[in-house]
């Protein structure tokens, strides 16, 4: 039988100390790794797959069209720097500190330049962090 909680954190307290003293002994940092760990690895397969997050396929770039390789993979620079990076307690950022990523994630219209999305999660991303996290405590 599924159950449902509802953990309202006031008073400063931070989400995840919250969550650490809810569930006695739960490793939240770890969680937070692991949850993170998944979320990297399927926008870096995504981004090999050359789909966007709901799983469309990029428009295939002029230069793919003419010679051949892959959408946004010329040097693999873009590709490389899609990492986990360091945040505060209690958070986990993915990005990229390629300048030019947010032109080609969200396109330019003017230049003719499509969007082809990478930077994000779907819906299955987050069933997936979900069910790490329940098979932790089950």
């Amino acid at each position: 039988m599924a159950g449902l909680f509802t953990l309202q954190v006031k008073g400063g307290l931070s989400a995840t100390r919250a969550i650490d003293l809810f569930i006695e002994g739960a490793d939240t940092e770890q969680i937070l790794d692991q949850a993170a760990a998944v979320l990297l690895n399927r926008i870096r397969t995504r981004y090999q797959q050359e789909v966007d997050p709901e799983g469309n396929a990029w428009k295939p770039s002029q230069r793919v069209m003419k010679y051949g390789g892959n959408t946004l993979i010329k040097t693999g620079k873009l590709f490389r720097s899609i990492q986990l990076y360091n945040a505060p307690t209690g958070m986990r950022l993915i990005g990229t500190d390629v300048f030019y990523a947010p032109y080609l994630h969200y396109g330019n219209q003017s230049k003719g330049n499509p969007a082809r999305a990478f930077m994000a999660f779907n819906d299955e991303d987050l069933n997936l962090v979900e069910k790490m996290i329940i098979a932790r405590f089950t």
